[in-house]
């Protein structure tokens, strides 16, 4: 692991707010009003900082051995497209079990995969894996460095305040969404008696 269990729940947190952050105006700007997005009520996604912790903990290496760009950012690239893509998928499927619904779906892309993943989207992945690595990790690093700076303490406070937080809010969108869960899926089943009643009154003389 590159850094501490402390420095890496921050980075998590970090770079979940950052993705929140990301598809949030992203959103917002596509449907002209403020648009909340992920699953949890805060401002964070999850599947941002676990998919940039694998990065960093398997990339970071790469990064530090292979001394020559034109060697290593392929190697970054591919891999982070295809880390990222994991948690992605994982993630839907998890999610669409436990819940009985989708949080994305790809489906009107090409190449994608049970709409949990497509092409164009771990492409992206892979590009912004690499931009981590290269450009924005080392200046988190300068922000986490400067919390150990004002007090040797303070990172571990932080951390496991936001970890704090993060399980309340947990609990409290996981009683949410599975309720939204089971009335999506009273509503499914409502809709199919409906359609069977239509067509047994379509065939009755």
């Amino acid at each position: 692991m590159p850094y501490s269990w402390t420095d890496m729940i921050l980075y998590f947190f970090i770079y979940s707010f950052c993705g929140w952050l990301m598809e949030t105006v992203l959103c917002s700007f596509q449907e002209k009003h403020f648009v909340n997005r992920g699953f949890l009520n805060g401002p964070i996604c999850p599947i941002y900082g676990c998919g940039i912790l694998l990065i960093l903990t398997f990339l970071l290496p790469v990064r530090n051995d292979i001394s020559r760009l034109e060697i290593a950012l392929p190697v970054i690239f591919f891999a982070g497209a295809m880390l990222a893509s994991a948690v992605e998928y994982f993630t839907s499927w998890l999610m669409e079990k436990l819940f009985h619904a989708r949080w994305w779906d790809y489906s009107q892309y090409k190449h994608n995969l049970n709409g949990r993943i497509c092409l164009p989207i771990s492409l992206a992945w892979g590009g912004l894996a690499t931009a981590f690595v290269y450009l924005i990790q080392p200046q988190f690093e300068k922000l986490v460095h400067t919390l150990y700076g004002w007090n040797a303490h303070l990172p571990l406070i932080v951390a496991v305040a936001l970890c704090a937080v993060l399980a309340a809010d947990c609990v409290l969108s996981f009683r949410i969404a599975k309720t939204l869960g089971n009335k999506l899926e009273h509503l499914d089943k409502l809709g199919e008696l409906i359609k069977a009643h239509v067509e047994t009154v379509d065939l009755a003389p």
